[in-house]
C-alpha cells in the first residue's frame, strides 16, 4: 500500500504503479487501504472541484473504486475454494500419497519378550477391539532420524496408559502421528476403529490432546477458552455454559474465570489445557507431561481427576507422557519405555519390578569427618607439611600407603572433583582439607569392602550404582536375599563403618526407567558419580544420569 501512493506521487512511476496495482490486488487488504485512499481523494476533489475532478463520474468507476471492488467481489468466492483446496490437501491420506519420507535401514536389535507378546496379540486381530491400536508404526524425519522404530501398542478402554522416555526418544512423535499432526512413514495406527489416514474426521471427534507446550490464546480469558473449544467441539449452544463450569469446577479454575490466558501461572495454564482436552468427555485423550510447571497441590488434584475418568470410571482411555515417575504409579495401569525410537519394556509397574528390578537397592549416608580425627591425622601422618602441590601430591598419597588414590582428585571422580578444582585454582590444597578427603575416602573404602566381602560369602554382589560425596547407592544381590539380613547386616557394623543413616527398598520405577534410558544415543549426557556397566538381555544395571 505504501509503496503504491509513493509510486503514485512520482510522474516517472505513475504508468508503472497502474500495472502493478493488478498485482497488489491479489491482496484483499491492499484493495480495502487502496479504495479508502481512493474515495478519500475523489471526495475532496468533488467538494473543492480541485484539477481531476470528472463531473457525473461514480465513485464505481475503475478510476475510483471499481477496480478494487470488482477484486473483492471476485476474492470472496475463490480465496475460501483455495482454502477449502488445501485444507483437502493436507488431508492424511492425500499427504501420505505425495509426501514421502527417505528410507533408513535399522540396526539390527533384539525384541523385547513383553514387546513381542504385544505385537502377537495385535497382529493376530485380538485387540482390534481396543481404543487405540497401532500396528508397525514407523516414523523417519527428513534428516534422517528415526523417531518411532516399527511400534506395535494397543490400549483397552478405559486404560490410563504411561508413556516413558527421555527427550527424543519418540513420544510426543506417537502423540502427533496419532492426532493427525504428523504422518507415519509406514504402518498404521486406528482410534475407536477409525483409521487415522483415511477416517480422520471421525477420528478427530474421538480425541481429545492436551499438547506439550500450551497452545493457548494469550488474549482470551480461561471462560473465553473453554467457550470457543466447546464450540469447535460441537458442543450444542445451549449447553456450552454448563460445559464451561463444568470443566472449571473439575480443574479447580474458576477462581480465574475471567483472567487472559496471558497472565496464567505455568501450571494453571496446564490446568486449562487439559480442560479443553476434556471438553465432550472423549473417548481418548492424549495428555503429553500435563503436570509441567504445577505446584503439588494441584498436580495430587489432577492426578484425581485423571484417574476418576479413567481408572474408576473407565469413561476414557489416556496415553500419559510424563517424566514423573510419581506420576506414573499414581495413574497407569500399564507402562511402556521408549529408548531412541523403540519399545523396551510393557507391562504393569510390579511386572517391570519383578522383571528388571533384580536384588536390592541401597542408599547409604556416612557420617562427616570430625575435627578431631583431622587433627590426628595432621598430627600423626602430616610430617609437619602445610600444603599440598601437584608436584608433591604423588608422594604424599604413596607415603600415606595408597599411591593411586592420587588419580582420584580429578574432575570426574564423586569426591575428588572439589581437590580437582582447588589445586587447579590455587596450585596447592590446605593440609586440612586434603586430610579430611583422605578419612572420608578411607571410611566408604572401608564400607564398601565389608558389603562385598559379606555377599561374597553368601555367593551375591555387592555393585556400586552411584555415589555423590558422602552418599552412595548399591545393588544388593544374593540367591536367597531378605530384608532382614540385609538389615542386620548392616546394624553390626552400622558404628564402626560411621554409616549415618541407611535405606534398603525394592528398586523403583524410576531406577528402572534410568536404567533404559541412559541407552539412548541420543541427547544423553555423563554425570559425574556414576557407575555403569553393559546391559545384558533382561537386566539394565547402569545407573541414573
Amino acid at each position: 500500500m505504501t509503496v503504491s501512493v509513493v509510486l503514485d506521487v512520482l510522474d516517472s512511476t505513475k504508468e508503472i504503479n497502474k500495472s502493478l496495482k493488478f498485482i497488489w490486488r491479489l491482496s484483499p487488504l491492499f484493495n480495502v487501504g487502496n479504495g479508502l485512499n481512493s474515495l478519500a481523494i475523489f471526495t475532496v476533489r468533488a467538494t473543492f472541484a480541485r484539477d481531476g475532478y470528472v463531473p457525473g463520474l461514480s465513485v464505481f468507476d475503475t478510476n475510483v473504486l471499481g477496480w478494487e471492488v470488482a477484486f473483492l467481489a471476485v476474492e470472496s468466492f475463490v480465496f475460501p475454494l483455495i482454502a477449502i483446496g488445501i485444507d483437502y490437501l493436507s488431508f492424511p491420506k492425500i499427504k501420505a500419497a505425495v509426501m514421502k519420507d527417505p528410507q533408513v535401514a535399522d540396526e539390527p536389535y533384539e525384541v523385547d519378550q513383553d514387546v513381542q507378546t504385544e505385537e502377537t496379540r495385535i497382529a493376530s486381530g485380538a485387540a482390534d477391539k481396543d481404543a487405540v491400536v497401532m500396528k508397525g508404526l514407523r516414523k523417519v524425519y527428513k534428516g534422517g532420524k528415526v523417531g518411532i522404530v516399527n511400534m506395535s501398542l494397543a490400549l483397552p478402554k478405559g486404560e490410563c496408559f504411561g508413556y516413558l522416555g527421555i527427550n527424543g526418544a519418540g513420544k510426543t512423535s506417537t502423540m502427533k502421528i496419532l492426532t493427525g499432526d504428523v504422518l507415519p512413514s509406514k504402518g498404521s495406527a486406528t482410534l475407536g476403529g477409525f483409521d487415522i489416514l483415511s477416517q480422520q474426521l471421525d477420528v478427530r471427534r474421538l480425541i481429545g490432546y492436551c499438547p506439550q507446550f500450551d497452545a493457548l490464546i494469550d488474549l482470551l480469558t480461561v471462560r473465553e477458552h473453554l467457550e470457543l473449544f466447546a464450540s469447535i467441539k460441537g458442543v450444542p449452544s445451549k449447553f456450552i455454559d454448563a460445559t464451561v463450569k463444568d470443566k472449571m469446577e473439575q480443574l479447580n479454575l474458576n477462581d480465574f474465570e475471567n483472567k487472559l490466558a496471558g497472565t496464567l501461572s505455568g501450571g494453571n495454564k496446564r490446568k486449562l489445557s487439559v480442560a479443553i482436552a476434556m471438553i465432550g468427555s472423549p473417548p481418548i485423550i492424549f495428555l503429553d507431561e500435563p503436570s509441567t510447571g504445577m505446584d503439588p497441590v494441584s498436580r495430587r488434584f489432577m492426578w484425581d481427576v485423571i484417574a476418576d475418568i479413567s481408572t474408576r470410571s473407565k469413561e476414557s482411555t489416556i496415553l500419559l507422557t510424563t517424566h514423573s515417575m510419581e506420576e506414573c504409579e499414581a495413574l497407569c495401569t500399564r507402562v511402556g519405555i521408549m529408548v531412541g525410537g523403540r519399545l523396551r519394556c510393557l507391562g504393569s509397574i510390579q511386572h517391570l519390578k519383578n522383571r528388571f528390578g533384580d536384588g536390592l537397592m541401597m542408599h547409604v549416608k556416612l557420617a562427616a569427618v570430625t575435627s578431631d580425627a583431622v587433627a590426628a591425622m595432621i598430627s600423626s601422618q602430616m610430617q609437619g607439611e602445610t600444603s599440598i602441590t601437584k608436584a608433591t601430591l604423588d608422594s604424599v598419597c604413596a607415603r600415606l600407603g595408597k599411591g593411586l588414590r592420587a588419580s582420584h582428585i580429578s574432575s570426574d571422580h564423586p569426591t575428588g572433583y572439589v581437590l580437582a578444582d582447588l589445586l587447579e585454582r590455587q596450585q596447592s590444597l590446605s593440609v586440612k582439607d586434603f586430610c579430611t578427603w583422605w578419612l572420608s575416602e578411607d571410611r566408604f573404602d572401608a564400607f564398601s569392602s565389608y558389603l562385598t566381602s559379606a555377599f561374597a560369602v553368601q555367593q551375591g554382589s555387592a555393585q556400586l550404582l552411584e555415589r555423590q560425596n558422602d552418599q552412595s547407592r548399591f545393588k544388593l544381590l544374593s540367591p536367597n536375599l531378605m530384608l532382614s539380613s540385609v538389615f542386620a547386616l548392616v546394624e553390626g557394623c552400622k558404628r564402626e563403618l560411621h554409616v549415618e543413616e541407611y535405606t534398603v527398598a525394592q528398586t523403583t520405577l524410576e531406577q528402572i526407567f534410568n536404567n533404559f534410558a541412559c541407552q539412548q544415543t541420543q541427547e544423553r549426557g555423563v554425570a559425574r558419580g556414576v557407575i555403569k556397566d553393559e546391559p545384558t538381555n533382561d537386566h539394565y544395571v547402569a545407573a541414573p544420569v
